[in-house]
């Protein structure tokens, strides 16, 4: 009997040696699997946070450029007070039956024609004189971006852009975006032309 005693509190002991064993391997496994957890939770953080630094660079490079570019302008755009130039400009707003006034402007900051702001619509040529001729298809083409909205889809292009600013290809959208409305709009000036 008293071997059955031992036989039987040695089976007990083992079996406690191997349940506490085992409630340690538990604990193990949950402080493994939290730590996983924790760490998944970090590197979420950190993807998130490099994330919105990233769009917070691109979003203060563009605005800086757009700054820098709007400073300039102001320092150097002046308006234009040739009668034909006004003529020209006001000749095909009624043409292209654009109420809006749209500010003519020269400034030796431009090397080409540009259009610009949503608020204040401006066309800016260069300092240099234009011959009548082609002033009027450079005012055609610049009235036809305005026509058309293209600041506004330029505008809209560049948020998703910036939004999208880890992604190679927003970089070459936002530039075919450009060139689209470019063609589009020498298109539209030229096809009544022989």
């Amino acid at each position: 009997p008293n071997n059955t005693i031992l036989v039987s509190l040695a089976a007990d002991s083992v079996i406690r040696q191997n349940a506490y064993k085992g409630a340690a391997t538990g604990v193990n496994m949950y402080n493994a699997a939290q730590s996983t957890e924790m760490a998944s939770e970090y590197i979420q953080k950190g993807i998130f946070m490099l994330y919105v630094i990233g769009v917070l660079a691109a979003l203060m490079y563009y605005a800086g450029m757009y700054i820098s570019f709007r400073h300039k302008l102001k320092r150097s755009a002046y308006e234009v007070q040739r009668e034909d130039y006004i003529n020209c400009l006001d000749s095909l707003c009624r043409e292209m039956n654009i109420k809006r006034e749209i500010h003519l402007m020269a400034s030796e900051s431009v090397s080409s024609p540009i259009f610009t702001g949503i608020i204040r619509p401006s066309i800016i040529l260069p300092k240099n004189d234009i011959l009548l001729d082609d002033l009027r298809l450079i005012l055609k083409h610049e009235l036809t971006h305005y026509k058309r909205g293209d600041m506004i889809y330029k505008a809209a292009a560049l948020a998703v852009h910036i939004i999208h600013w880890f992604n190679p290809f927003s970089y070459l959208a936002l530039r075919t975006i450009n060139e689209a409305c470019e063609y589009s709009c020498d298109e539209a000036v030229t096809k009544n032309m022989n």
